[in-house]
């Protein structure tokens, strides 16, 4: 799959899904596939860092545009039993070795991989993909995990944005 990182081009919502989002999506189930599932991670990776920053700021363990945290989501993805299930044909079609450290570090630049590994942290929720700006919040709320010492939370003032954009990024109406 191609590579968003690798290309010289800004990053926008629209181009994120286009070289990421979508073929992480087509990696994965049909069932787990779809616009609102495309607009749920959208609107986590505009939360998250405005598609500016693969590195949590001040050497956080957030990792690419959706901050995965290796000890985390990442780790809650390789020990689920469905999601791992899932995981090895993902890394052998992003070229990454089956193994917590060497997925951790890729999705720092591999945008594909980031984005079936973000769809699989959803996935594990009891919670269905947000359908609305609301049931989105919950779903986004309710993975937010971060670390014991990261001192931060989730910003909801700054959902309604990220999620009009990731909305219209989508191609969705109403």
């Amino acid at each position: 799959p191609p590579n968003a990182a690798s290309w010289d081009r800004p990053m926008t919502a629209e181009f994120l899904a286009e070289a990421g989002i979508r073929p992480g999506l087509s990696l994965l189930p049909e069932k787990m596939r779809g616009p609102n599932a495309e607009r749920q991670q959208r609107a986590k990776m505009i939360q998250e860092t405005d598609l500016k920053l693969r590195r949590q700021m001040g050497g956080g363990p957030g990792i690419g545009f959706a901050q995965l945290e290796k000890n985390e989501a990442i780790l809650n993805v390789f020990t689920h039993s469905y999601s791992a299930f899932l995981l090895p044909p993902v890394c052998d079609a992003c070229a990454v070795p089956y193994n917590l450290d060497e997925v951790a570090r890729a999705c720092q630049d591999n945008d594909v991989l980031m984005s079936a590994m973000t769809r699989l942290e959803y996935f594990l929720s009891p919670l269905p993909v947000g359908t609305d700006e609301a049931s989105g919040l919950l779903m986004y709320s309710h993975v937010w995990e971060p670390q014991w010492f990261v001192k931060g939370q989730p910003e909801p003032g700054r959902w309604a944005a990220s999620w009009s954009i990731a909305t219209k990024a989508a191609g969705i109406t109403a």
